[in-house]
């Protein structure tokens, strides 16, 4: 056989030695007999090879021989070539032997794969001694031929022969006709000489000819005319859209010392993607003048213009040359438009310029400039225009310098570039830039359909940007300046399948040891990046905003001011510090339920970061103002203004959401809401919310009461929301609110009905300095006007701010308001000024110094006329009537979506893990339909009002019927919208990442029987089995990294045997990657971890192998200890420090002199000099320092001790600013009332941080008025009857547990002992004087994550009636419950409270939540007695002129949540407690006292309708004040089960009621005895259903008494008198435990 090889080869050489040229027939003879197979899949080195550069296969399969008598045959197949999202089905290769020569025969089929298109293409031709021919087809899926195509090149003695065939080829889908005596005759370099004519439609050719030169010798010309690029990008779908003719002239001319070549290309308009780019021409020149010279001359036309020229000579060699140059003359900017992706921006104007490069390759020197002509951008985004700069951006030895290059927005102040980029490196560039703005208008634009963001936004900025381009430093500080008032619209993410599992996971065999040793090579990951620290200041004015929906239906509005610091780090972490204080603002929301509301948001509340920008700390409260009527105890009603809204406080991870309720106008109102529990009041709230009314359950339920209800006022309420939907529509550009009430105005209940039609409107002006709040109020009924005229606007409010931070106003107001039940009805008219300020000194609160008038010009919108809106009204009834369609006018093609008919799950995987995998994949298919109950996807509401107008009105071309479109109508939902094909994906990818790798998904469009425009979707889940770990490794972990997860092996989170999980994958590479970084690898990040996975070895099994990615740098591998620690406490202003001190090791930094004791720093800080990094003791730190209050902001820098190659230390630097000190205000005002009273008011407070140098607080807050009688009094005597108040308190708070010095500080949890004392003395002419004044000390701290410890050593109520008066006493007498709550007091307590609660265990499926407290009252003060001689038992006791409480009371509450699975929970609940009064009390203060039933308790009966235990009330007016006591069961017993998507549902059975300690003679049965325990006992049952919004839960809960402790007159346990007397009905927020 070698012989036979040595002969060939001997064959070749000389044939081609002789001619060119290969006899193969002649080589036959001498084959030898071989035949070859090979079959691989991948296990093999070929596979390993292409793997280096992204590219697998499935299998390869050759089959190969050789013989004398058959020749030479090949058959190849490849199987499923992929290259990163590129697949190739099929390539197939064949070559055998004639007897003239070889024949090969090459195909490639490749199927539709995502969103590429398939197609079929081919190769075959003949390979002969003289010739060799190729025939090329290219079809698309459907079968339509793109390119027919064939060539044949023949060996003669002039040189080589190309001709082209068929007569009719075929390019791009077109056939094209071409000459058959066609060819191309290659001689030589110098002697080419050709004939070629391809003619198709429209003109369009290709012409490659020769023509006789200058010099004898032929040049060649290849003419390419009216070439449609339309068609072309239309044949080949994956390529980008473009319009316009291509018409191209080539021209290569030799010589007989060298050549030229001659481009010229035009299209006569180029659009790309729906954009014109412009009629294009481009003419190049390339002349060689010698071998290593070489010289280009390139120009650029656009429209017929010059735009851009370019020359160049270069000159090869040992040092090479370059000499260029670059014109730009006018470059549109325009031309760069339609590249820009999703129309995201636009550019005009023109660039301009001149550019020199010369020297070498690789030190090239750059000079010139760069111009931007009348050049601006548009950024879609935000609607506004930035226009630039037309001064020269000069290049000069290799530096871009910005000499204070200036670019404006919508106003004259610039925003300004300085200094220089440095391009002599080109891989490293670098910068020294300084970026400023002052006063300059950002953004002036107006709301559009295209519009994010919308507003004025008013900067000021002071930022430097230096270092490498690829790893920016960049400090500076950025102000929102007062003015501001920028809205963003939020819009839904578009739906995209991504695939976390190939992004997490590399799949591979293990068994494959090639493949085991050899890795997908990755390029070292760096550890530099931008490197940011920015102080953001925000003017107390600034006004921020966000459209919820669209429409502006649902929007929030914020207020107020703060000062943040932003890091984002080299390791891509973002740090936020800082607190957002808002002095007001507004949240317009609607809830499932509970309907469309709008709730001031209360000055003071905040949002505070210390650290996680995405979980902030928040103390918010928003409240709504509502007027309902309130039925008295004889029966009437009233009408009472509530404050209504809602609390949120904690941190986003561990929200606490509560729904408050007050009376601030109605002084017995807010007493009567004070007695109530939190929970009853936070019920009351919520039915408000969502029936507009008033309803106390404790009249409203069982236990033998009837439900009061006012059905006059569930009308005025129904109305009221119709109303204000109707108006709200129809003026959405207005802020207009319309209601109507109805009420007795007399509270007797005879006669006297009156009903109020309302409105409120409220309007800014003037760049938003000047607030206009109108309201008024038209009555109907039994002697509305009383002989006076009716004044229809009632309530008047102007503010004026004074200046632009909003800091200081002056109002004007007039406000007619339902006081109280003493006062009544009364107007407020008067004016005030309101001075708020954070300040460094206390006299700042009274200077005005005049600020720099804003930019930027409003313009008032034009309101419609009021009959313009009836017509409107009418004209939408009128076409109501006559369509009803939902789908008559939908556009062509599209089809409704009307939601999902069924989720079909076959092979089910019932376990625990199977039914998350599965709620998951039902959330991503999930997609509600146009109105959709509860955001369902399949159960819709009917009468779709939104889809009806969209119908009628979508085609109207008046402005009536646009302006009706654009306020009420649906978008409608399609299936295209739905896109059940990327759902599907995603469903598909969410099975594959809980390890169902088996699983499948698939959907059909089911269109309705009755109307094809409308179709629901059914969507297949197969789920089978899911694979489980069958082995867990950590593989080549360098030893010391080894060592430490070894060490913590126990704490994993992935075991052999658990579902495949990518969750518990991700948790699992950020456990690893805590726990490096809590032992010095500080530049570790979760992403360095990388996972492969062999399910191929054990069937249904994972193989896992956990490891670090190759190529990791040195520093991420390398544990770091900290070195010097150092402090830099900055001034007010961010004055740079100017001293320093040493502190044991720590180093301080201040400006000025020192504010903080440097204990408390050292304190807070958790690393000490050697001690190793930690990620833990970071956290500790930042929030230590951000829980002191006292700065601005504080950030943490760790930079290497010095650049040797095995430094391991970092010195850690914390930069602080602080923070002013003082927060004032100062309102004063005069008001007269219309009761004849006048006088002036005023109200102070102030804030001192850090009054001790160690974070502590201290605020005095005083209060005071003065009115007079200024009218008649009825005995005719003009005088003097006046009411006055005055009131002071005084708060000291500490940031950490004072005493005792036993607890050990840990500020990884919050901790403060706060100091409090008030006192008040009220005069109200008329009616009665009180004294009341209090005080308090907590401590609160938690020392664990579940555990929480209050204590309070000390607190002190005291209330006293020093006078009354006989009209006073007359209406105590008739509303006992008033005086109830006036009631002299005296409680001075103590107490303490432990909480364990391991909800924050979120490994745990089980949860247990117990509270226990204790509190003691008047035992120091008894004392003081004993001391001076007094009986422990005596009664009467007083200090003060008043009796103090002596008691003790211990309750314990334990709650359990045992999870069932699927969603479904068995909840338990005991509750225990006993008060016990001693000494100076007889009985229990009543705030003190035990009641039972309500939303949260017995369910079945309302707050104090049953005990205590037998009795029963015979007063069935006031009775319910007795139904307390000394002593309280509770026993509860919930299932909560799902329903419907977010709806759950619940049965419950509760029992428990309230006992006496002591005998009462008026309430007998009330004591406890235990022979009567059990029948003591109220027991309830009943379901409930539970609407689950993630931050909330809307809860209505339906009880149904099964027994109560009293006599009914019934026999048996069972004696409720009848059905409907044992049902109470709560609606509430939150689980009832």
């Amino acid at each position: 056989m070698t012989d036979k090889f040595t002969k060939i080869n001997e064959g070749l050489t000389q044939q081609l030695e002789r001619d060119s040229m290969i006899d193969i027939p002649s080589f036959r003879p001498l084959l030898p007999d071989m035949d070859l197979k090979i079959t691989a899949g991948k296990d093999n080195p070929i596979y390993n090879i292409l793997q280096q550069y992204y590219i697998t296969f499935d299998n390869l399969n050759i089959e190969a021989n050789t013989s004398p008598e058959k020749g030479f045959f090949l058959d190849a197949d490849l199987f499923n070539l992929m290259q990163d999202t590129t697949r190739i089905d099929t390539i197939c290769l064949i070559v055998r032997q004639d007897s003239l020569g070889l024949l090969y025969d090459t195909k490639v089929i490749k199927t539709k794969y995502r969103k590429q298109q398939p197609f079929t293409a081919s190769l075959l031709g003949k390979l002969r001694n003289t010739f060799v021919d190729a025939k090329l087809k290219y079809t698309d899926g459907q079968g339509k031929t793109g390119i027919r195509l064939g060539a044949r090149v023949d060996k003669e003695k002039e040189g080589l022969r190309l001709h082209l065939f068929p007569e009719d080829p075929i390019l791009a889908f077109r056939t094209f006709k071409l000459n058959t005596d066609n060819y191309i005759l290659y001689r030589n370099i110098k002697d080419i000489a050709a004939d070629v004519r391809l003619t198709g439609e429209n003109n369009a050719s290709l012409w490659i000819h020769s023509l006789a030169g200058e010099e004898g010798m032929e040049e060649i010309h290849a003419e390419l005319s009216q070439i449609d690029l339309d068609a072309i990008t239309k044949g080949f779908p994956d390529l980008p859209s473009m319009r316009g003719m291509l018409s191209a002239d080539l021209q290569y001319a030799p010589s007989d010392s060298s050549f030229m070549v001659v481009a010229d290309a035009h299209i006569d308009s180029l659009f790309y993607e729906g954009g014109r780019v412009g009629e294009l021409m481009f003419n190049t020149v390339y002349l060689p003048l010698s071998d290593k010279e070489h010289q280009v001359d390139m120009h650029l036309f656009r429209d017929r213009n010059e735009v851009a020229a370019i020359n160049a000579y270069y000159k090869m060699g040992k040092t090479d040359y370059l000499d260029g140059n670059m014109n730009i003359t006018a470059l549109p900017l325009e031309m760069v438009n339609p590249f820009i992706p999703d129309k995201m921006a636009k550019l005009t104007g023109a660039l301009q310029g001149e550019l020199a490069i010369t020297g070498t390759t690789s030190a090239p020197a750059v000079n010139g400039y760069v111009r931007m002509d009348s050049s601006a951008v548009y950024v879609t985004a935000v609607g506004s225009s930035f226009r630039f700069d037309k001064q020269d951006i000069k290049i000069k030895n290799n530096l871009i310098s910005f000499d204070k290059y200036n670019i404006y927005a919508s106003g004259i102040n610039p925003f300004v570039v300085d200094g220089t980029i440095d391009i002599h490196n080109l891989s490293r560039m670098t910068a020294n830039l300084k970026l400023t703005a002052h006063d300059m208008q950002l953004l002036n634009v107006k709301r559009n359909k295209e519009s994010m963001v919308y507003g004025k936004l008013l900067v000021n900025l002071n930022s430097t940007v230096k270092g490498p381009l690829d790893a920016l430093i960049m400090r500076g500080d950025l102000q929102l300046l007062g003015g501001t008032n920028v809205t963003y619209v939020m819009q839904e993410s578009p739906l995209t399948a991504q695939d976390r599992l190939a992004d997490l996971v590399t799949f591979t065999d293990f068994s494959d040891t090639l493949l085991t040793r050899r890795h997908r090579p990755e390029a070292p990951l760096p550890i530099g990046g931008l490197d940011m620290l920015m102080t953001i200041r925000i003017d107390q004015a600034v006004r921020l905003n966000a459209d919820i929906t669209p429409d502006q239906s649902s929007r929030v509005e914020l207020e107020g001011g703060g000062d943040l610091s932003f890091q984002y780090t080299t390791q891509g972490e973002m740090i936020l510090n800082g607190r957002y204080t808002l002095s007001g603002g507004m949240v317009k929301y609607a809830m499932p339920i509970i309907p469309l509301k709008e709730f001031t948001i209360q000055d003071g509340s905040y949002v505070q970061w210390s650290g996680n920008p995405m979980d902030p700390m928040l103390n918010l409260t928003a409240t709504e103002r509502m007027r309902a009527s309130v039925t008295q105890d004889d029966g009437s009603s009233r009408l009472v203004t509530f404050n209504v809204g809602v609390a949120i406080k904690q941190t986003l991870e561990n929200l606490q959401l509560q729904f408050i309720l007050s009376a601030p106008e109605d002084q017995s109102m807010q007493q009567e809401l004070d007695k109530m529990g939190e929970g009853q009041r936070s019920q009351i709230a919520v039915t408000m919310l969502v029936t507009g009314m008033y309803l106390n359950m404790s009249d409203v339920g069982g236990g033998g009461k009837k439900p009061s209800l006012d059905m006059g006022a569930a009308l005025n309420s129904f109305l009221q929301s119709e109303i204000n939907n109707i108006a709200g529509s129809a003026l959405k550009s207005v802020d207009i609110t319309l209601g109507m009430e109805q009420y007795d105005q007399n509270g007797t209940g005879s006669g006297g009905e009156r009903t109020d039609f309302s409105f409120r409107f409220a309007k800014r002006f003037y760049n938003d300095r000047i607030s206009i709040i109108l309201g008024g109020r038209v009555s109907t009924g039994q002697d509305v006007n009383a002989g006076q005229s009716q004044q229809f606007i009632d309530n008047v409010s102007i503010e004026y701010r004074l200046d632009g931070s909003g800091t200081r106003y002056i109002k004007l107001f007039h406000d007619k308001n339902y006081e109280s039940l003493l006062e009544g009805e009364i107007t407020e008219t008067g004016a005030g000024i309101v001075l708020r300020k954070k300040m460094l000194h206390l006299r700042e609160l009274f200077i005005f110094k005049k600020n720099q008038a804003q930019t930027g010009n409003g313009r008032q919108t034009n309101r419609r006329e009021k009959m313009k809106h009836i017509k409107y009204i009418a004209y939408i009834s009128l076409f109501l009537l006559a369509s009803c369609s939902t789908t008559k006018n939908l556009p062509e093609g599209e089809v409704l979506y009307t939601g999902i008919k069924k989720i079909e799950v076959t092979n089910e995987d019932k376990s625990k893990e199977g039914e998350e995998a599965l709620t998951e994949i039902e959330a991503a298919l999930a997609y509600p339909p146009n109105n959709a109950l509860l955001g369902s996807s399949s159960i819709r509401i009917p009468l779709p009002f939104g889809l009806w107008m969209y119908n009628a009105f979508v085609n109207r071309k008046g402005k009536v019927g646009k302006w009706i479109f654009n306020k009420l109508a649906s978008k409608p939902v399609f299936i295209n919208t739905v896109n059940p094909e990327v759902r599907t994906k995603v469903a598909y990818n969410l099975l594959r990442e809980y390890g169902y790798f088996n699983g499948a998904t698939s959907y059909e469009v089911e269109p309705d029987p009755k109307n094809p425009k409308k179709a629901k979707i059914s969507y297949k889940v197969e789920m089978n089995n899911a694979y489980t770990y069958d082995s867990i490794a950590y593989v080549r972990l360098r030893h010391r990294i080894d060592t430490l997860v070894q060490r913590n092996i126990g704490d994993r989170l992935l075991r052999d045997g658990d579902n495949f999980n990518v969750v518990q994958l991700e948790a699992e590479r950020q456990r690893i990657s805590s726990l490096l970084r809590n032992n010095g690898y500080y530049y570790f990040r979760p992403e360095f971890i990388s996972y492969q996975a062999d399910t191929i070895m054990n069937p249904g099994k994972v193989a896992l192998r956990i490891s670090t990615k190759p190529g990791l740098p040195r520093t991420v591998l390398r544990p770091w200890k900290i070195g010097d620690i150092s402090v830099f406490l900055n001034g007010y202003n961010n004055e740079p420090p100017t001293d320093s001190i040493r502190y044991k090791d720590m180093t301080i930094f201040y400006e000025g002199k020192l504010r903080v004791r440097p204990k408390v720093l050292y304190d807070r800080l958790k690393f000490r000099p050697g001690d190793l990094y930690s990620q833990q003791q970071q956290e500790k730190t930042q929030t230590g320092f951000s829980r002191l209050g006292i700065f601005r902001y504080s950030e943490m820098q760790y930079i290497p001790k010095d650049t040797a190659r095995r430094c391991d230390t970092l010195n850690l630097q914390i930069n602080t600013v602080y923070d002013l000190p003082l927060d004032g205000e100062l309102e004063l005002n005069v008001t007269t009332k219309s009761n004849d009273q006048t006088g002036p008011g005023a109200i102070f407070s102030v804030t001192k941080r850090n009054i001790f140098g160690g974070g502590e607080t201290f605020g005095v807050s005083m209060r005071g008025s003065y009115e007079w009688q200024t009218g008649k009094r009825v005995s005719g005597s003009s005088s003097a009857i006046n009411s006055w108040e005055f009131g002071i308190s005084g708060t000291l708070t500490f940031p950490r547990v004072l005493f005792p010095s036993l607890i050990k500080h840990d500020t990884k949890y919050p901790s403060s002992t706060s100091f409090r004392i008030y006192a008040d003395q009220l005069n109200r002419a008329k009616f009665f004087k009180m004294l009341a004044f209090g005080g308090s000390a907590s401590y609160e701290f938690q020392p664990s994550a579940t555990s929480h410890h209050s204590v309070t050593p000390f607190k002190l109520t005291y209330s006293l009636l020093q006078h009354t008066t006989h009209e006073f006493d007359s209406i105590v007498d008739v509303n006992k419950a008033l005086g109830r709550s006036l009631e002299n007091q005296f409680i001075p307590s103590m107490g303490y409270t432990y909480t364990y609660d391991d909800s924050p265990i979120t490994t745990k499926k089980n949860h247990l939540w117990w509270q226990s407290s204790i509190t003691q009252a008047g035992l120091i003060l008894d004392g003081a007695y004993a001391i001076a001689g007094k009986s422990f038992n005596k009664r009467d006791k007083k200090l003060l002129g008043n009796r103090f409480a002596q008691f003790a009371k211990l309750t314990s509450e334990i709650r359990y949540n045992y999870y069932l699975g699927k969603k479904q929970h068995l909840v338990g609940r005991l509750m225990a407690g006993v008060a016990y009064s001693y000494g100076n009390s007889i009985t229990t203060p009543y705030s003190e006292q035990f009641y039972i039933g309500g939303a949260n308790s017995i369910r079945a009966f309302t707050i104090r309708s049953i005990g205590p235990g037998s009795y029963r009330p015979t007063d069935s007016k006031y009775g319910y004040l007795d139904q307390t006591g000394d002593i309280k069961f509770e026993a509860n017993l919930e299932y909560r089960f799902p329903i419907l998507g977010d709806l759950h549902g619940a049965t419950f059975l509760d029992a428990g009621n309230v006992w006496l300690l002591r005998y009462d003679k008026s309430r007998p049965g009330g004591q406890l005895k235990w022979g009567r325990f059990l029948k003591d006992l109220a027991l309830g049952t009943g379901i409930g259903l539970r609407y689950d919004l993630t931050f909330l839960v809307i809860r209505l809960d339906w009880g149904i008494g099964l027994h109560v402790p009293y006599d009914t007159g019934k026999k048996g346990y069972y004696n409720i008198p009848d059905f409907k007397d044992g049902m109470g009905v709560h609606l509430a927020i939150g689980y009832p435990f």
